[in-house]
């Protein structure tokens, strides 16, 4: 209403030096709804590296209130959840919640990144320790470009359709329901998704995600009266179990949003204008092509047709479809581009290497070396594969592993078998 709006100021950084100790990483206003009487009232929130503190007046020096931010989460909520448009839920390592409502979509971006920056520098297993509470950070986690692949991740993990299994719980006292995700759950939906081709490989991408503290490990009792409680055992906080024993909660939960995984500056490069042209003409408007029973998808690494470099794609081959449809990230819903299935055919290519210069981002991280922004690195061309379609135009492919590229080679040789029998 009216009143939401009233006072409203955009939250702004505060630079280095400007405010005593600790610093200030971001102040503003902000609407924030009360734990006695439960309305809604305009005040100053102040985020500083272990605490978001909110004051009644800006110009107050003692706040209403201080949020610890350690062990904490925090959830972008749904309109419908609430009613309230741009809703955050910051819940506390004691499960305490506040609800905090931002006046725009930016605004609350802005927030949330903030304050998950603050809450992944934390460390809740030296909670009711005299150890300072700071997260020992790598290099490569504070890199920008890791950074930003790494929470788009996270994100894509979180999808509602092709994400991580989630389970949702109450937690004693909420209002909301949460949702936790087993250690086993997250290193198969990794290697599922060609992120990782073995379990250890995914155990270490998913160990590198915890230390970064994008999500916490907990200790969770189910039922009438859910306990949730964020572990404080360093060695279960350190590496992410292969089991359904152990499980996690997002430090940010924000499921409705859209990301894409993997970015390019040249769209027009990754594919082929006639095809483009087919599917854009014939099959986004058929239902039974991008809703039909899905055979397999996967990331696959794709050359492209103009400057001969390799990105990685989303691919999906469904029932009945006439083409095999790829995506620029895991939550694109309009397909990219399609390959013609009729009369497709496929062959396994000869295993090589080459020298090429790529950008972090275009494929899934296949090891723990820190990326740079743009690096010469021998990119393996091994278990590639080629389709060429009925009208002759080449896909050049790559998976990660022998056995998958044996998997997507017999799964499009069937269907292909099966479109050119059935037009006959």
């Amino acid at each position: 209403g009216n009143g939401v709006r009233k006072g409203w100021e955009s939250g702004s950084p505060v630079s280095r030096g400007n405010m005593s100790s600790p610093e200030i990483v971001k102040q503003g206003f902000l609407v924030k709804k009360g734990h006695i009487r439960h309305n809604w009232r305009t005040r100053w929130f102040v985020l500083k590296g272990d605490s978001l503190s909110y004051f009644k007046k800006r110009e107050d020096t003692t706040p209403a209130g201080v949020i610890p931010l350690v062990g904490a989460s925090l959830e972008c909520l749904p309109l419908e959840a609430c009613k309230k448009p741009w809703m955050l839920q910051l819940t506390t390592h004691k499960r305490r919640e506040f609800l905090i409502q931002a006046p725009d979509q930016s605004t609350r971006d802005d927030w949330k990144i903030a304050i998950e920056d603050c809450i992944r520098r934390l460390d809740p297993t030296k909670l009711g320790t005299a150890e300072s509470l700071a997260r020992s950070l790598s290099a490569a986690s504070c890199n920008s470009t890791t950074n930003r692949f790494e929470r788009e991740l996270v994100q894509a993990m979180q999808d509602a359709h092709a994400g991580v299994r989630l389970h949702p719980f109450r937690a004693k006292g909420a209002t909301q329901d949460s949702h936790y995700f087993t250690g086993k759950e997250a290193i198969s939906w990794l290697i599922s998704w060609s992120f990782a081709s073995t379990r250890s490989e995914a155990v270490s991408i998913a160990t590198s995600l915890l230390k970064h503290g994008f999500f916490h490990a907990v200790h969770l009792e189910i039922g009438e009266r859910s306990e949730s409680v964020i572990t404080t055992d360093a060695l279960l906080s350190k590496v992410v179990a292969d089991s359904e024993d152990m499980k996690y909660v997002f430090v940010v939960f924000a499921p409705g949003e859209s990301v894409m995984l993997f970015h390019s500056d040249e769209d027009s490069d990754d594919s082929n204008s006639d095809d483009d042209l087919l599917t854009t003409r014939t099959s986004f408007t058929n239902g039974i092509e991008l809703n039909g029973r899905i055979l397999r998808q996967g990331f696959l690494m794709k050359k492209g047709h103009r400057r001969h470099n390799w990105k990685a794609r989303k691919f999906v081959l469904r029932e009945k479809s006439q083409f095999l449809y790829y995506y620029r990230g895991s939550k694109s819903r309009k397909p990219q581009g399609g390959i013609p299935l009729q009369d497709l055919t496929v062959l396994e290519l000869d295993d090589e290497k080459t020298d090429q210069p790529y950008q972090w981002g275009d494929s899934p991280p296949t090891s723990a070396a820190t990326p740079s922004r743009r690096r010469t690195q021998v990119v393996s061309k091994n278990n590639r594969f080629l389709l060429i379609t009925a009208v002759g135009t080449r896909y050049v492919l790559g998976a990660a592993s022998s056995e998958e590229r044996q998997s997507w080679v017999s799964e499009l040789k069937v269907a292909s078998t099966s479109l050119s029998v059935g037009s006959r």
